[in-house]
This record gives structure tokens, C-alpha cells and sequence, in this order.
């Protein structure tokens, strides 16, 4: 006669086996191995760390703020020139004549040119 097959397990006798695995964990050894380890807490810090970390933060803040942001300001600040109100004024109320640009743009260009000459004779 064939074996007897051995019947299914429900889920109640599953459920009744966790329990049993659980129940034997609960009941091992102090020093068995555990599955999960146990969390391990930082050892308690000295007066002296403390002091050291709040120093190392204060100097970070204190470059940052006396070196980085003035350096920061100057480096991003755009170069406004200087715009020749005077004769801007001029221009808009018509006092400019052509014959004084044509001037000025002759005294200009000789005034370039012999600083050009100079620099080049050199």
C-alpha cells in the first residue's frame, strides 16, 4: 500500500508554528546571536568636543561672512561708468553745434594719434 500523504497544514496550524518561532525567540539564551542587532548608542560626549565643534562652526560662519560675502560683492557688482551729463544736457536742448563736435572730434582723434605715434616710436 503507497505511503499515507501527509496532510495539508491550514492556516491556523501555520499561524500556531509562527507563534512557537516566536515564543523560542523570546526564550534564548542571553548570549545568543540575535537576528537583528541592537541599536548601539554614540558614547557620551565631553565638554571639551562640545566646545570644539561650536568653535569650528563659529569660525566657518565667521569666514563666510567676512571673507566670502565682501569678496562675493565686489566680484558681482556691475561697473557703472560715468555718463557726461553736461553735455548730454546739452545735446537734448540743442545747444551743441555740429561744427563743435566736428571739433571736438578732430582735437580727439589728434590727441589718439600722437599717443598712438609715442607708443609706437618706443
Amino acid at each position: 500500500m503507497p505511503p499515507a500523504a501527509a496532510p495539508a497544514q491550514t492556516k491556523s496550524e501555520a499561524g500556531v508554528q509562527d507563534a512557537d518561532l516566536v515564543r523560542n525567540a523570546e526564550d534564548a539564551p542571553a548570549n545568543a546571536v540575535a537576528a537583528a542587532p541592537k541599536k548601539r548608542e554614540p558614547p557620551p560626549e565631553n565638554p571639551e568636543s562640545i566646545r570644539l565643534r561650536a568653535f569650528v562652526i563659529l569660525s566657518f560662519w565667521v569666514i563666510v561672512i567676512f571673507l566670502g560675502l565682501p569678496i562675493w560683492w565686489r566680484t558681482t557688482t556691475i561697473y557703472r561708468a560715468r555718463l557726461p551729463l553736461d553735455q548730454m544736457m546739452d545735446w537734448a536742448d540743442g545747444r551743441v553745434s555740429v561744427q563743435n563736435l566736428q571739433t571736438k572730434f578732430k582735437t580727439d582723434i589728434n590727441r589718439h594719434a600722437d599717443l598712438s605715434f609715442h607708443f609706437e616710436s618706443q
